[in-house]
This record gives structure tokens, sequence and C-alpha cells, in this order.
């Protein structure tokens, strides 16, 4: 049976190749903030989650979403929390991210960013905050609670936003991460 992880996962690898395979669909999906500043592409703040630029970009995307968003459906089933809630904690986590790349972007012409990694680091923070104990296990000699794991995945992405190190939107990342956390901070 298809879970909502799965249809997600099913969703971005059909669009991912459509657009490695037909590059009109690949920049007609980008989030281009530039082009949404004038009122052009609104809808890429969406669609530009659900495209990768490579291959390899796309693997580790869907990898990490199957992972974190199998444990976080299990979690949720123990839980007694509905399984929307990883969708919407994706959805957020990736438009929120996108709303604040177009902000901040607006005025680049040559700024334009794709890939599911923002709402997957929703899901991700979603999963550290609600199940501390898989995580504690593996950092318990380092003496980490997921709270700190949390604040350090935000401080290495912060600085690496600051740094603009490589074609990885790292600010994209830090607001998916926060949005993960205070989603998982108010289901808790």
């Amino acid at each position: 049976m298809l879970s909502l992880n799965h249809l997600l996962i099913l969703s971005i690898t059909v669009c991912s190749l459509l657009g490695l395979h037909y590059k009109r669909w690949y920049y007609s999906n980008l989030l281009y903030p530039y082009g949404i500043s004038n009122l052009k592409s609104c809808y890429t703040i969406l669609t530009n989650g659900f495209i990768h630029a490579h291959y390899l970009h796309l693997l580790i995307n869907i990898a990490l979403l199957y992972i974190f968003g199998e444990e976080l459906e299990r979690l949720f089933i123990l839980k007694a929390i509905h399984l929307i809630w990883l969708p919407i904690i994706f959805f957020a986590a990736g438009i929120l991210a996108s709303l604040a790349d177009t902000l901040i972007n607006r005025n680049k012409e040559g700024f334009v960013s794709c890939g599911a990694s923002h709402g997957v680091m929703g899901v991700i923070a979603a999963y550290i905050v609600l199940d501390h104990q898989p995580i504690a296990q593996m950092f318990e000699k380092l003496g980490l609670n997921n709270t700190i794991i949390v604040i350090v995945l935000v401080l290495f992405t912060l600085f690496k936003s600051i740094k603009k190190a490589g074609n990885i939107n790292y600010s994209g990342h830090l607001v998916g991460l926060i949005t993960g956390a205070a989603i998982a901070l108010i289901l808790k």
C-alpha cells in the first residue's frame, strides 16, 4: 500500500525525471525569484521542490525523504498523530523556503533554485524533534540531545548560507529545518 511518503517520493521522482529529460519542463518549474517579483511565475514557489538539477541531487533527496519520511510516519502512528502531517511539514518547509528565497533574491536575475531538500530538511528536523531515542543513542557519547542536534544543524546551515558555499541553497535548507522543527514542537 502506498503511504503519503511514497506518494511524495513518486511525485518528486516523476516530475524530476520529466525535468531531466525535457529541459522546457525543467526551466518552467525552477524557482526564479526575479520572475516571481514581476508576477510571471508564482507557481514555481511550489513546483521547484519537485524538480532536480541532476540524478545525484534527486537520489540524495529521495533517499533522505524515504528514510526520514518512513520513520516520521511510523512515529505519527505510534503517537496517534494523523499521517497528513508528513506532507504538511514537507510542503510548509518547501513553500516557506521558496518564499524566503523569493524575498531575499528578488532582484538577482541569475538566482534559481530547485530540489526537494527544503521540504526534506523540514521532515528531518520534525523527526529529530519528535523522536529523540535513535538520534540520542547515536550522539549519546557526545552528550548531545535532540534540541542541540537541531541547533547545530541550524547553525551549520546558517554558516553555510552566509558563506554562500557552492551551488547549494543553504538559506532554503535553514528555513526548511526551522519550519519542520517548529511544526514538530507544536505537535509535541
